[in-house]
């Protein structure tokens, strides 16, 4: 059975010292081809990140959620409290993304967990980041005082800038731009030090020029875009659940990929651009749960250029080895385009699974597999554009 390779513990050796200001100007500063995954911290997800080639690595800045705390499929048991799944990313963001920049959040059922006594969770968490790691403050626009209050005290400690996450329902308020304003001094910053990112979450794609209108139209609200440290458009277009897809091969079409480009083509050349962001295959509600006793399907999604085509089997448990059927009609059917085992390590593991040089391995490894192969194609598709 194929199983995730372990990470070393590289904690002694680590580049433990600050993060000088000019390596935080570099990275955070986005490029045009910047990809922007938004991801929520699961296994799948880190090891997607850490077997990302350097060169990759170097176009890519995520939007990492600490989720609730659940099952740990790494430790194989449900995590003991909020201070140990706290430490428990610490640790493991330090080897999966070291000194490199994140934007960082956590989920709004434990941000307001006090630790250690009266400590808010955020000053824990990024005083454990603080020696060695990059990771820039993040919070919701409706985020309560609290949160805004420890986002306040880290920046006036780190001064790596923060990021505001706006939906398109708090984007359509009529009052955004002065909202925007008082929040972003309150944070002990000015715009240039903040990057705005505009989560559309799932939004109806029916019609893309009635929602770039749309979106023009509040975005104008918030006046001078282009004060913002970097700019950012994320959104999906995977459902919610997989239940409606048809077992065998069946598709989806890359509606935020394609939106993004028609919007970006509909701007004025006075007007900002944003970065591209997702949230790879994963809708944003999906809720992670311990998978022992339930029944869940073989099932692989890969993206292309214009749409994720998807494998879907019968239950996995039941029928682990179908991965290897899937796995072949990836490799043989052109409407995947296979892009070759060299292309991404989900790729090289379909290429391995369909000769029989490894086993049927988990959900997670799957999981993995769609997550790192549509990084790489996010990646590539913005170079060419």
């Amino acid at each position: 059975m194929f199983k995730f390779s372990s990470i070393p513990d590289t904690t002694a050796s680590r580049d433990r010292s600050p993060i000088e200001r000019s390596v935080l100007d570099t990275q955070i500063r986005l490029k045009d081809s910047a990809y922007i995954p938004a991801v929520r911290w699961r296994m799948a997800e880190y090891q997607s990140l850490y077997h990302l080639p350097d060169e990759m690595k170097d176009n890519v800045v995520p939007l990492i959620t600490i989720p609730p705390v659940k099952y740990d499929f790494e430790k194989g048991r449900y995590v003991r409290s909020v201070l140990e799944h706290v430490d428990l990313f610490i640790s493991r963001f330090g080897k999966h993304w070291h000194r490199r920049a994140c934007w960082l959040t956590v989920d709004n059922e434990i941000i307001s967990t006090q630790i250690e006594g009266n400590k808010h969770m955020l000053d824990y968490l990024f005083h454990g980041l603080r020696c060695g790691e990059l990771a820039i403050p993040t919070k919701r626009i409706d985020a309560n005082e609290e949160v805004r209050n420890a986002i306040t005290r880290i920046n006036s400690i780190d001064q790596f800038g923060v990021g505001l996450i706006i939906g398109l329902d708090s984007l359509s308020r009529l009052d955004i731009k002065s909202e925007i304003d008082d929040l972003v001094s309150q944070l002990n910053c000015t715009r240039n030090d903040c990057d705005l990112i505009i989560d559309m979450g799932s939004p109806s794609y029916r019609d893309y020029d009635r929602l770039a209108k749309a979106l023009s139209h509040q975005l104008s609200r918030i006046g001078d875009l282009a004060r913002f440290r970097n700019f950012i458009l994320i959104g999906t277009a995977i459902p919610s659940s997989f239940s409606k897809i048809d077992k065998g091969t069946d598709k989806i079409k890359r509606h935020d990929w394609l939106f993004y480009q028609y919007y970006v083509a509909s701007l004025k050349k006075n007007e900002r651009y944003p970065n591209y962001g997702d949230h790879t295959i994963v809708h944003p509600g999906f809720t992670a749960s311990d998978m022992r006793g339930r029944v869940f399907l073989g099932k692989i999604v890969y993206a292309t250029d214009e749409y994720w085509y998807i494998r879907k089997g019968g239950s996995f448990r039941a029928d682990p080895n179908q991965m290897r059927f899937h796995c072949s009609e990836i490799i043989n059917d052109p409407d995947f385009d296979f892009r070759g085992s060299d292309f991404s390590r989900g790729d090289q593991i379909i290429a391995n699974c369909a000769n029989g040089r490894i086993g049927a391995g988990n959900l997670t490894i799957w999981k993995h597999v769609g997550v790192i192969h549509h990084m790489s194609i996010a990646v590539l598709g913005l170079a060419r554009n």
